[in-house]
């Protein structure tokens, strides 16, 4: 049972490999509101279900986005925990062999966009 369960994890290692080292960063070729709602739900996602809203005109101009997480406060306008004051995370829009990814910067985690059309960002 030990030698089924490393050949797998071996098996799973050796075919994976780092999008991130092998993609473009990349804009959207055209961009709708179904594009944005699809992108929205996979970052919300990618950030443990944190709804997020984007601007319509996401991923057309440049292919990083910052989001910067939402604070406590009181119902005194008090922060809370002042001491967790959480860094913006920053989300990536790359292509690779014709397909779209979405990269969370902080963590590495890249998803497929199998939805959206996108090219490669040559500024």
């Amino acid at each position: 049972m030990k030698f089924k369960a490393y050949y797998i994890s071996a098996l799973l290692m050796g075919c994976s490999f780092n999008i991130s080292e092998h993609s473009a960063h990349a804009l959207l070729i055209t961009p709708s509101i179904e594009s944005r709602h699809y992108i929205e739900q996979i970052i919300g996602n990618l950030r443990n279900s944190q709804a997020v809203k984007l601007a319509d005109n996401v991923f057309t101009k440049k292919s990083t986005i910052t989001i910067a997480r939402k604070q406590a406060w009181s119902d005194t306008h008090v922060l809370l925990n002042e001491r967790d004051i959480s860094v913006p995370e920053t989300f990536t829009l790359l292509i690779h062999n014709q397909k779209c990814y979405i990269r969370h910067n902080q963590t590495e985690i890249v998803r497929l966009l199998s939805r959206i059309k996108c090219k490669e960002n040559i500024y």
